[in-house]
């Protein structure tokens, strides 16, 4: 839906007000995007240790239960905590050369660092949970006793949030329109415009060789920044929501000309 309305809408815009103006139709559209992302920051929120929902095979825990415990781990301050006490709990690792990676919580034939005399696990982990007011001791059946190369241990549970998810789905969608949008103008019409009956196919071209080399570095960086925290997401698109739009000043009063 946002991409229906992006391209449609940001044409529109660029031939009835700019005088089909490309530029100040997609700095618009980039103002959009850098607003959008700044609001980001402050609609990501964070998560608890409460639980929110939890999976229909999980026969354990229950929604609103607060986790206090792991396996005899606490001060468990949100879910992040709570994942990695109940991932690094460690298992017996099949196959030759697979062992357990200590900092990963994985098993695996290439581990960043290993221990020796680790206690595995026995198949069951140990919950301590606050549950209506009153602390619970819970036992849960290891779904990673025995684990092969690449194989981690999910809690098949997750939290309750801070804040509502509905402000940054608003957030979503109109990034997306701006980002389509943008797209739209400056891949599909203004490449039509200034590149000609002869190099149109080249500025195409060239512009889309541009889209997918940042897809592919977004790829990469988005991957492992947020593996570490979802709150470096917004301050890794601004820089570049604020060089579009100043490049676009480059640009700001160019038309097509008649050819």
């Amino acid at each position: 839906m946002a991409g229906v309305i992006g391209g449609n809408v940001a044409g529109w815009i660029s031939d009835l007000f700019f005088q089909s103006r490309r530029a100040p139709a997609a700095g618009g559209l980039y103002a959009l995007l850098t607003v959008g992302i700044v609001l980001m920051i402050f609609t990501l929120g964070g998560t608890t240790n409460q639980v929110g929902w939890v999976g229909k095979n999980e026969q354990v825990l229950k929604k609103d239960d607060i986790i206090l415990e792991v396996a005899g781990t606490g001060d468990l301050a949100d879910w992040p905590a709570v994942s990695k006490a109940f991932a690094c709990i460690p298992a017996i690792c099949e196959g030759e050369g697979v062992v357990w990676d200590v900092e990963n919580c994985l098993c695996t034939s290439s581990p960043k660092r290993t221990a020796e005399n680790l206690v595995v696990s026995d198949g069951t982990i140990k919950l301590l949970v606050e549950r209506n007011g009153e602390k619970v001791e819970l036992s849960m059946n290891d779904p990673l006793k025995v684990g092969r190369a690449g194989d981690s241990r999910r809690l098949s549970a997750g939290p309750v949030l801070t804040l509502t998810p509905f402000f940054m789905g608003v957030l979503m969608f109109l990034i997306s329109l701006g980002v389509i949008g943008t797209h739209g103008l400056l891949s599909g019409t203004a490449t039509m415009d200034f590149g000609g009956r002869k190099g149109a196919a080249t500025a195409v071209g060239m512009i889309d060789g541009f889209v997918y080399l940042g897809t592919a570095v977004q790829s990469i960086s988005l991957g492992y920044l947020t593996t570490k925290n979802w709150h470096y997401w917004p301050f890794f698109l601004l820089p570049f929501a604020i060089l579009g739009f100043v490049l676009l000043l480059r640009i700001w009063n160019a038309k097509p000309g008649k050819k």
